[in-house]
């Protein structure tokens, strides 16, 4: 098993409009892109767990070969808008840490 975070050259995120994120996976070479794609390990159901939030609220889980990215976009857990009172990360550049922990089979 390896993290994602060991395997990925970035992980990033930020905000897509006021309710939800987005967080991309760049790999840097085919073979860590695909071993991830081939693993099937980022799905929504597991998303949504890393999340604490319902699996309807992932709107989207993607991969593209061109680019050896895995893009997935996500309402905000709790249902806060970015800048409610208590919402810690209103430009959404903090919420792509859960999955650097995620373990994948190698």
């Amino acid at each position: 098993m390896a993290k994602l975070s060991d395997l990925a050259y970035m992980i990033r995120s930020r905000k897509v409009g006021q309710h939800g994120f987005e967080v991309d996976i760049i790999f840097k070479d085919s073979a860590s892109y695909k071993m991830v794609v081939d693993s099937q390990i980022l799905t929504k159901e597991v998303i949504a767990r890393l999340y604490n939030t319902p699996e309807s609220h992932v709107l989207a889980v993607e991969s593209f070969d061109a680019g050896k990215t895995i893009h997935f976009v996500i309402l905000r857990p709790g249902g806060r808008a970015s800048g409610d009172p208590g919402e810690t990360d209103v430009s959404g550049g903090l919420q792509y840490f859960p999955v650097t922990q995620l373990e994948v089979p190698v």
